[in-house]
């Protein structure tokens, strides 16, 4: 079995989470896993740009460390 890391999400979160899963046994790293692949997959199209994602603040400094 792959070696795991705790991490901390809000409820609200989880529950997205939750709601994304495609089967009731997908765990949640397979879901931000998936997650991760489609933005990599839509900024490759340039269906976004990633500026999106970040806050106001983050945009007008330039930062936010995109790939």
């Amino acid at each position: 079995m792959p070696v795991t890391e705790p991490i901390r999400v809000g409820k609200d979160t989880k529950e997205e989470l939750k709601k994304l899963k495609i089967h009731p046994r997908e765990t949640y790293d397979d879901v931000v896993r998936r997650l991760i692949e489609v933005y990599k997959l839509c900024r490759q199209k340039g269906v976004i740009t990633g500026m999106e994602f970040l806050t106001p603040h983050e945009q007008a400094s330039g930062s936010g460390g995109g790939s």
